[in-house]
């Protein structure tokens, strides 16, 4: 699904929903359509799903694809105040906490190779203040407004946006995803 430019944005969204589909369908969509995205300049794609470790996986095979492309690709790291980055950012949070405790015991593999992404998306001063804020106030700590010098550079044409369903739909003959 292509949505059209919106006032104030300069990308172009591609949804995807993976229904029942593998990852390996994913993989494809980027990789057929390479030529559009270069064109297009700036794009974003919006992966929308009800399971947030074929989410993770998604993501790194598209960071993956545009590592070796050439086209460098950039975590949703603009927009602190959007509401799934909040709780993106939030959930990281407490594993940090954990494992700045040097508490690995309450890891297991999936939980490490989660926090070693997230480390790498939450990086810079804007979120380290984040993050120190939450030790204070918990959840209702305040996002930072404007990215500061040392964030990481905004100027990659594809930016891609985890988007978590809620639910899981069954009437539609269960859209789960295949990992």
């Amino acid at each position: 699904m292509l949505s059209s430019r919106t006032a104030g944005s300069d990308r172009v969204t591609f949804a995807y929903v993976p229904g029942g589909s593998t990852l390996g369908a994913f993989a494809a969509f980027p990789r057929d359509d390479d030529a559009l995205f270069r064109r297009l300049g700036q794009s974003r794609i919006r992966y929308c799903s009800t399971s947030p470790d074929v989410a993770r996986k998604a993501r790194g095979l598209c960071y993956r694809r545009y590592q070796t492309t050439g086209l460098a690709m950039h975590p949703a790291l603009t927009r602190p105040g959007d509401p799934v980055v909040r709780r993106d950012a939030s959930l990281h949070f407490e594993p940090r906490r954990r494992f700045e405790a040097r508490a690995f015991h309450t890891f297991n593999q999936g939980d490490l190779d989660r926090l070693r992404e997230d480390l790498r998306r939450f990086s810079g001063d804007r979120w380290n203040a984040w993050y120190q804020r939450w030790w204070v106030d918990g959840d209702q700590a305040a996002a930072p407004d404007a990215p500061s010098p040392s964030d990481p550079p905004r100027t990659s044409p594809i930016e891609f946006v985890e988007e978590r369903l809620p639910h899981s739909y069954p009437l539609f003959g269960g859209i789960d995803d295949v990992p």
